[in-house]
């Protein structure tokens, strides 16, 4: 077929159409942008030579905004008006002899004035009551590559995590192109990540920099979660200890505690020393078994029974695996504190598995290869 733009009509019985079209052509053009400058290569997509004299045309929201030929090289370049925003779409449709091109970029204001600015604060975390020293270094890009500016004005801006204005002051590079300050965190402010907004010279878009502010208490109790065993079988009943006590050693004697139960898929592979069999861990919410309450006892300790079981495919070919059961369990004691643990034990659908492993993975006909079968037990190493 010649080069063109062909439409294609798919109907049935004249009542389902869907239209669609293909691209046959030999011309290619890559596009790349530097803020408002545009430049395209056009190339013949067969040979990979630059094509001279393809007319290449560049759209905004489908208005012409320049029409120009590639050069000796396939190059041709384009000034975006000013008046086009910013994150604006700019179409290029190009075109030599029968074959067509299209493609598209977005406008981007980064670092369209050139300058970099790299902005730290004495700590990454800060709690609310703290004092935050921040200093900035400024380099602008020329010809000759980084030059420092001196003297040039800056406007900062600091915002807590709600996009609320904290703090505002105005400073100047010094003779190294630095600026820097200083700040109070309130210490009611919310925590969160911050933002410190320097906008530079006449320039109306920021360079950020983020840093956090965390209010972090030492927990008072710790809940752990245990099983008697590390496996079980499919079926089996499981007994889970939950143990909670406070940090200073004594129990927390006669608290509620709410538990939920989980399951998700888990998996055993072979280990590197081929030898025995390491597990996988996972890391998804899994499916909700079951959920309840308990109340602790004067040593703190709790019990939980249930059935490690799940249901079985319907069809011999059907989707099984061995289970995950993820016991969470969250305590409140008599002065409203609370704390949280979790717990998880493994079910397996048999008492042992099998693992299959051949000598090569890829083989000619006739070749001889050797497969060995390796057999695990739940609670013994792996046998071949």
């Amino acid at each position: 077929m010649p080069p063109g733009l062909y439409l294609i009509l798919a109907s049935m019985e004249d009542t389902v159409r869907k239209l669609d079209y293909v691209l046959i052509t030999d011309l290619g053009v890559v596009t790349k942008n530097a803020g408002r400058n545009v430049l395209a290569y056009a190339v013949d997509i067969k040979t990979g030579k630059p094509i001279s004299n393809a007319n290449i045309m560049f759209y905004s929201s489908g208005k012409l905004l320049q029409s120009s030929k590639s050069n000796e090289f396939g190059l041709a370049s384009f000034k975006v008006p000013n008046y086009i925003e910013n994150y604006s779409e700019i179409q290029m449709y190009a075109k030599n002899g029968q074959s067509s091109a299209f493609s598209s970029i977005w406008l981007s204001n980064y670092n369209e004035d050139n300058l970099y600015v790299y902005t730290y604060t004495d700590r990454p975390v800060y709690r609310p009551g703290h004092k935050v020293y921040f200093k900035s270094i400024v380099r602008k890009m020329g010809k000759n590559g980084y030059t420092v500016p001196v003297a040039l004005p800056v406007s900062i801006d600091v915002r807590d995590s709600s996009n609320t204005l904290i703090y505002r002051t105005k400073a100047r590079t010094d003779a190294f192109g630095c600026y820097y300050g200083e700040f109070d965190i309130n210490s009611e402010a919310d925590t969160g990540s911050y933002v410190i907004e320097s906008r530079l010279g006449d320039s109306t878009t920021p360079k950020v920099s983020y840093f956090e502010v965390a209010s972090y208490k030492k927990p008072d109790i710790e809940v752990k979660v245990t099983f008697d065993e590390k496996r079980v079988i499919r079926g089996d009943t499981v007994r889970a200890r939950i143990n909670a006590s406070y940090y200073y050693g004594s129990p927390v004697a006669n608290a509620e505690i709410k538990y939920n139960i989980s399951r998700s898929p888990y998996w055993f592979y072979l280990s590197s020393d081929e030898e025995d069999y390491y597990e996988t861990d996972n890391y998804g919410y899994g499916t909700s078994v079951t959920t309840g309450r308990v109340k602790t006892d004067s040593n703190g300790e709790a019990y939980i029974e249930f059935q490690a079981d799940w249901p079985r495919p319907k069809e011999n070919d059907s989707y099984d695996a061995d289970q995950q059961f993820s016991v969470e369990a969250f305590i409140t004691d008599a002065s409203g504190a609370w704390a949280s643990g979790k717990g998880s034990i493994i079910a397996t659908r048999g008492n042992f598995r099998l693992s299959v492993r051949p000598s090569a993975y890829l083989a000619s006909p006739g070749q001889k290869v050797d497969v060995e079968v390796l057999g695990d037990g739940l609670r013994q190493k792996a046998h071949r």
